[in-house]
């Protein structure tokens, strides 16, 4: 009996326009990922398929860059005001 889309132990694997689908972006973002090695895929002749799993940890691991980013940023924001809001004592 031969499938039509490979399964892994972990399940269904996904072709990449229902990995960016599924995760609510471009195809580009998928290859991007697959492409730097952020993600892992099998290919199966022309085909390309992602684990579901991989595209979990990835949409998780994004967030948690833009979380740190987004905190970086506020930091930076916060020591570049207290030096702008110095307080200066006259007194000795």
């Amino acid at each position: 009996m031969r499938m039509s889309e490979p399964e892994s132990k972990l399940g269904r694997q996904l072709t990449v326009k229902e990995a960016a689908e599924l995760a609510g972006r471009s195809t580009a973002w998928v290859y991007d990922r697959l492409a730097d090695g952020r993600m892992n895929c099998i290919r199966e002749g022309r085909r390309i398929y992602v684990s579901r799993a991989d595209l979990d940890l990835q949409r998780l691991s994004d967030r948690s860059d833009a979380a740190d980013t987004a905190a970086a940023r506020r930091h930076k924001k916060a020591i570049r005001l207290r030096s702008t809001f110095r307080v200066i004592s006259t007194n000795p």
